[in-house]
């Protein structure tokens, strides 16, 4: 059996992940979600794939933000659409978001800037049931 017949005798999902800021590039994301991602689930569903297009803009709530951070789930969802992957740049940077964890063995080794210490204990916590330490 070739590789062609073993995919389409298996239950093959296709996924593609399709990244940029938030903020930007709605009408290119709604163009592949409209006309590309159409013609490529049709494409799939006629040699017995599925396709799904994932955007983030859409799907992820406030609570799940809140519970595992904006960046793992975005880490996971592109972990699981592997290889496909499409970036779309433009002439933003995008937000930056702060790191969920931060090594304890970083923020209280010196020298560090000290403006940066006020805001590190303002939003974060230090975690000592871990090994090592961080602070969330």
């Amino acid at each position: 059996m070739d590789t062609l017949e073993r995919l389409q005798n298996s239950a093959l999902t296709i996924r593609v992940f399709v990244s940029s800021t938030f903020r930007d590039m709605h009408a290119e994301r709604d163009v592949l979600n409209r006309v590309v991602f159409t013609e490529l689930r049709r494409r799939c569903q006629a040699r017995g794939a599925e396709f799904v297009g994932l955007d983030l803009r859409w799907g992820v709530t406030e609570d799940e933000i809140q519970r595992d951070g904006t960046l793992a789930i975005c880490l996971q969802e592109i972990a699981q659409c592997r290889p496909f992957f499409v970036c779309l740049l433009g002439e933003r940077f995008g937000s930056v978001y702060p790191p969920d964890e931060v090594a304890v063995s970083f923020w209280d080794a010196p020298p560090r800037e000290p403006t940066l210490r006020p805001l590190v204990e303002r939003w974060y916590r230090r975690d000592d049931t871990v090994t090592p330490a961080v602070y969330r």
